[in-house]
């Protein structure tokens, strides 16, 4: 469960940063 939930929060970390670095 633990993994899963790193998993999910580097995820949507990565997404931020993605959508951040594309503003």
């Amino acid at each position: 469960m633990s993994f899963f939930w790193l998993r999910l929060v580097i995820d949507n970390r990565k997404k931020i940063w993605q959508s951040t670095c594309v503003v």
